[in-house]
C-alpha cells in the first residue's frame, strides 16, 4: 500500500508577530514514498527538491516542450534540450544565441552557434557612427604570466589559419597566419609554400633611432 501523493502544511515558527508558513509537496517515486517534489516557504521561498533527488524539472513553452530543463541526476542545465551534455547546453533550430546586455544598453554581445563549421562572436553597436571594441584580455595577480593564445583542435589533421579580413561587404582578406606552419601573408589571402611571409603590395620601411 502507498500514500502516492500527500500535501503537508505547518507553521515554520510560531511568532505573533512573524509567523511563517509552509506547504510541502510529495509523491511516490520509483516505489518510494513521501519524496519531496516542491516546497513553499515563508522564509526561504520556493524550493524544487529540497531533499537532493535524482529529479528532473522541465519547464514547456509554446511550441518548445524543454524551454528549462534541469537533468536532477547530472547537475545540468538545458534550454532547448531534455539532454544537456554540459553544464549548460542551449539548442534552437536555427542559429542558437546566447545574448549579453546592459540595462542602459541597446548593444549587444552575442554569442552565435550556427551550423557544424561556423560560429560566431558579435559585439553589436546600435549607436550610429559610434567606435565599437571588442576586448580579449587576460589579469593575472602578481607576476604570473598572461597569454592570449588560438588554438586548432589537435585531434585534427587540415590546416589551421587566422584570417584578418576587411570590414566591408567583401570580406577581402587583409593578412593570413597559417598556425599549423607559422607562415604569414598580408594583402592576400595565398601563402607562398616556399616563404614564411607572403606579402601583394608596397612595402615601406622607415629608419628609426637606435635605443638609448
Amino acid at each position: 500500500l502507498h500514500t502516492f501523493a500527500n500535501i503537508f502544511a505547518d507553521s515554520e515558527d510560531a511568532d505573533t508577530t512573524t509567523e511563517d508558513g509552509r506547504l510541502l509537496f510529495y509523491v511516490t517515486k520509483g516505489g518510494t514514498d513521501i519524496v519531496e517534489y516542491l516546497r513553499l516557504s515563508g522564509s526561504n521561498g520556493v524550493v524544487f527538491n529540497e531533499g537532493s533527488e535524482d529529479i528532473d524539472f522541465r519547464i514547456e513553452s509554446n511550441d518548445e516542450a524543454n524551454m528549462l530543463f534541469v537533468d536532477g541526476g547530472n547537475n545540468r542545465v538545458g534550454i532547448g534540450t531534455n539532454a544537456p551534455d554540459k553544464d549548460l547546453h542551449i539548442r534552437a533550430a536555427t542559429s542558437p544565441t546566447l545574448r549579453i546586455q546592459e540595462n542602459s544598453q541597446d548593444g549587444y554581445l552575442d554569442l552565435v552557434g550556427l551550423q557544424d563549421s561556423q560560429a560566431q562572436i558579435l559585439a553589436k553597436n546600435t549607436s550610429t557612427n559610434e567606435a565599437t571594441m571588442l576586448d580579449i584580455d587576460v589579469d593575472a595577480d602578481g607576476s604570473g604570466s598572461q597569454s592570449v593564445r588560438f588554438f586548432r583542435n589537435s585531434g585534427t589533421t587540415g590546416s589551421s589559419y587566422v584570417y584578418f579580413l576587411k570590414g566591408d561587404a567583401t570580406n577581402t582578406t587583409m593578412a593570413l597566419l597559417k598556425s599549423t606552419t607559422g607562415q604569414m601573408s598580408f594583402g592576400t589571402n595565398t601563402i607562398d609554400t616556399n616563404a614564411m611571409i607572403t606579402v601583394e603590395g608596397a612595402i615601406s620601411l622607415d629608419e628609426i633611432s637606435a635605443p638609448s
